[in-house]
């Protein structure tokens, strides 16, 4: 059994206007936000393989601005990951030509057929995107901190028209699919049962206007 841990900064109670950032595992076939279906830790066996929506996990990462946003047009995501092992197993190794998981992880800003009972929905499955980078210790660049056991996921999405959200309203910003194909088998990649620890580090949502916009951390 393998233990996964997904840490997000959560929504501070008690304050008029609040921001910050959700992560959380979804069912990967009906996508809910935190508020929806809380969950911080996921375990599953490492004794089957196979991809789609019944041999997948999601993380679903959300936000909430502090500001209006009348000119929202996307958002970038950053997601650290740290292996319980002195480097980065074969089966975390995704989405770079030579890793031996490379079609194991992708991403939607498709939350049509989502609960959105907590959390509204932005792109009204208009966004286009996905993973920009899975970076390691073998990229170039690299994972920002170096570690031979570490790797950091981006993933972008962007409207081609501008879209006003809310403050105070959490929105549905991304999910990361990771599939059990290789775990098991002939051409299996090793190490499914070692522990990972998640942490949505940033969600960026961005204007029109030509700045930035709103970058929300956790710190």
């Amino acid at each position: 059994m393998r233990i996964l841990v997904a840490i997000g900064l959560l929504v501070t109670p008690g304050l008029c206007v609040a921001a910050g950032i959700n992560l959380t595992w979804s069912p990967a076939d009906t996508l809910a936000c935190w508020p929806e279906h809380p969950s911080n830790c996921i375990g599953f066996p490492c004794d089957i393989s196979g991809g789609g929506a019944g041999n997948s996990v999601a993380l679903v990462g959300s936000f909430v601005l502090a500001f209006d946003q009348p000119n929202f047009v996307g958002t970038a995501n950053i997601v650290d990951l740290q292996a319980n092992s002195a480097t980065l197993p074969d089966w975390w190794q995704l989405f770079n030509t030579s890793a031996c998981r490379r079609t194991s992880l992708s991403a939607t800003a498709d939350f049509t057929q989502a609960r959105t009972t907590s959390c509204a929905d932005p792109w009204m499955g208009l966004a286009q995107g996905g993973v920009g980078a899975y970076q390691t210790i073998a990229t170039s660049p690299p994972v920002p901190n170096n570690l031979p056991n570490a790797a950091r996921m981006k993933i972008f999405f962007a409207l081609a028209d501008p879209s006003p959200l809310l403050a105070g309203v959490e929105y549905y910003s991304f999910a990361a699919r990771i599939d059990l194909q290789k775990t098991t088998g002939t051409g299996a990649c090793a190490g499914c049962d070692v522990g990972v620890t998640l942490v949505l580090n940033t969600i960026q949502a961005s204007e029109s206007t030509g700045g930035l916009g709103e970058s929300l951390r956790q710190y």
